[in-house]
């Protein structure tokens, strides 16, 4: 009897593991924004890596082609990702703190306080920080 009873357990586990697994996950509400500020991050990351790797004593003529080989269609699709953004709201902690963390990368300035800066750029270095901060507290 024992056996029987453990042979009808498994297969009903079997089946709710099955149905578990069929069951569509709802997706994240801002998972296109959350993706499309990542690759814009990426790409900027890239775009500098790619400038600060060049020889200091390049011409402007091989600078062109280096840029119109390598950092242009990044740039391109930075512009892509930016017009698509421009469409998407962030309804979720994880979104904004995308958002915010991808403009602070993209501005370098707003990535550090800068007591030289004008009144706004100082107001949003900071405001970016403290979002940053928390966001990322909360979306953890």
């Amino acid at each position: 009897m024992a056996v029987r009873r453990n042979i009808l357990f498994g297969a009903a586990a079997v089946m709710l593991l099955e149905r578990a697994a069929a069951a569509p996950v709802a997706p994240h509400p801002d998972a296109e924004l959350i993706a499309l500020c990542a690759e814009h991050r990426e790409l900027e990351r890239r775009k500098i890596a790619e400038w600060d790797s060049r020889p200091r004593n390049i011409t402007f003529e091989a600078e062109a082609a280096l840029d119109a080989a390598t950092t242009d269609p990044m740039i391109g699709r930075q512009g892509e990702i930016a017009e698509r953004l421009a469409e998407l709201k962030a309804t979720t902690a994880e979104g904004l703190l995308a958002w915010i963390t991808m403009v602070a990368t993209f501005d370098a300035d707003l990535s550090e306080f800068d007591p030289d800066d004008d009144f706004s750029g100082r107001m949003l270095a900071c405001i970016c920080r403290d979002a940053i901060a928390l966001l990322a507290g909360s979306a953890a």
